[in-house]
Order: structure tokens, then C-alpha cells, then sequence
């Protein structure tokens, strides 16, 4: 399962994390289209406040940065994740790689000292992203996780990913695995150095 995990958020990370070049490059770059979370009637009820924010917003014709604010009604002592990524063919979107469920907290509580490349480099980006969301269980009641006008700036390695337009969808279980509390989509193009369809 850890295998699982390791490699989906690798593949999520290539497509996200791409800078942008004004020569060519073997790096690829990413566009926000559509960032959008939509909290449960229970996850608003237990454990985000009303003043969340979740956006995406076009800075240039080339550049796009997204917005996440959510802060903590209580302690949150497990995090459940599951979702999938799905590739645009014409005008449809089919899934490419999907996740089961898992735990986050298990993974979380032993990422800064584990000792593989690339799971640091993951950690490296998210925590670029949104300071300190990657930390031991618990959040603590009014922790506020936020990321404002962010992109992603960290440069990976060499873009695997296809060109085209990807759908990121995936849904936070909070404290129990039974309590479906927030639904995320985002929606991006890739400009790569690979230009054949994906698969």
C-alpha cells in the first residue's frame, strides 16, 4: 500500500510542479484552470469554519496561481485520502491512475526522517507549497492550513507526463474513515516536451 501511495503522489507531482522556461527545456510546466473544494454538510458541521477559500485565478496569459485557506473547528487525529487523476481525450475525461483509500497520518509521521530521494523531494514540494501541512497527527483545533498565490515553483526532473489537460479529484476523511469531509477537483494543462497522447 505504501508503494501505492509513494508512487501516485510521485505522479502527482510531476505534473504539478513543473517551472516554465522562455528556451526549450526538457521540463515541462503546468496552468491552474479550476481549483475548487467543496466541504461536506458534516465537514462544516465538525471541522472547517464558514470563511474557507479555494480558488484559481489567471495572473497572465501564461501564468495561473491558486489560493487555499481552511482553518481547524477541532484536533484532527486521523486523516483518510482517496482520489484519482484522470487525462482529457477530446472531450472527455478518463482516469489514469487512481488511490484507495489510506491513511495520511501513517506516512506523515515519518517523512522527515525517511531517507529515500524522492520521498524527501515530495516533502520538499509540498511543504514549498503549504508550510508545515506535512507534520505528525494531530492539527490542532484553529490550525490554519493556507497557500496564497502559490504555484509550483520546484523544479523535479525531466516532465513524464503528456501534454494536455488533467482532473485531479480526491476526498478528505477526517477522524473517521466513514466521515466524507471535503471534496477537491482541480483541473490543469501541462505544456510538455512530450506531445503524443497520454497512454
Amino acid at each position: 500500500m505504501k508503494l501505492t501511495v509513494i508512487i501516485f503522489i510521485f505522479l502527482i507531482v510531476q505534473v504539478v510542479s513543473k517551472r516554465r522556461y522562455t528556451t526549450p527545456s526538457p521540463f515541462g510546466s503546468l496552468r491552474f484552470h479550476l481549483v475548487k473544494c467543496e466541504p461536506s454538510e458534516i465537514g462544516l458541521d465538525k471541522f472547517y469554519f464558514q470563511n474557507y477559500s479555494c480558488y484559481a485565478k489567471a495572473l497572465s496569459r501564461d501564468l495561473s496561481v491558486f489560493n487555499v485557506y481552511f482553518m481547524f473547528k477541532e484536533n484532527i487525529y486521523k486523516v483518510w485520502v482517496k482520489g484519482h487523476l484522470e487525462y482529457k481525450y477530446g472531450t472527455i475525461y478518463r482516469p489514469v491512475i487512481s488511490l484507495p483509500i489510506v491513511e495520511l497520518c501513517l506516512i506523515f509521521d515519518t517523512i522527515t526522517e525517511n531517507k529515500n530521494l524522492l520521498i524527501l523531494e515530495i516533502y520538499k514540494v509540498i511543504n514549498t507549497i503549504v508550510p508545515n501541512l506535512v507534520h505528525s497527527c494531530p492539527y490542532k483545533k484553529n490550525e490554519v492550513l493556507a497557500a496564497y498565490n502559490k504555484t509550483f515553483p520546484v523544479e523535479i526532473m525531466s516532465s513524464v507526463f503528456w501534454q494536455g489537460h488533467y482532473k485531479l479529484k480526491f476526498s478528505m476523511h477526517l477522524n473517521n474513515p466513514e466521515w466524507h469531509t471535503l471534496n477537491v477537483t482541480a483541473i490543469v494543462s501541462s505544456v510538455s516536451p512530450i506531445k503524443e497522447s497520454f497512454g
